[in-house]
């Protein structure tokens, strides 16, 4: 009698072709929305580094986006910080530190 296994099964990843990628050249990162997430790739290596969705809120992590991203843009505040702002189909703005 013959074991089989499943060792893992690989979904492929949908990046949403409404939304632009955001790129960092100097941190060598480009952002894409995939979905209710964004995937953060290596410009070098094009792997993907993390994924960005989740918050903590009353002590627990949640999803920020329960829909799919529909708009994405980087841009330095006031304090010369970078910022990346996302919003969702829900209506739900979101701003994320891109170097963390």
């Amino acid at each position: 009698m013959s074991k089989s296994f499943i060792l893992g099964k690989k979904q492929p990843t949908l990046y949403s072709r409404k939304v632009a990628p955001c790129v960092l050249e100097d941190k060598d990162l480009c952002f894409a929305a995939c979905g209710n997430t964004i995937k953060v790739s290596s410009l070098r290596t094009g792997f993907c580094v993390k994924t960005i969705r989740q918050s903590l809120q009353n002590e627990k992590l949640t999803d920020v986006h329960k829909s799919d991203i529909l708009s994405m843009t980087i841009q330095r505040n006031p304090q010369k910080q970078l910022r990346l702002t996302t919003v969702c189909a829900r209506g739900t703005v979101a701003e994320w530190d891109p170097e963390t």
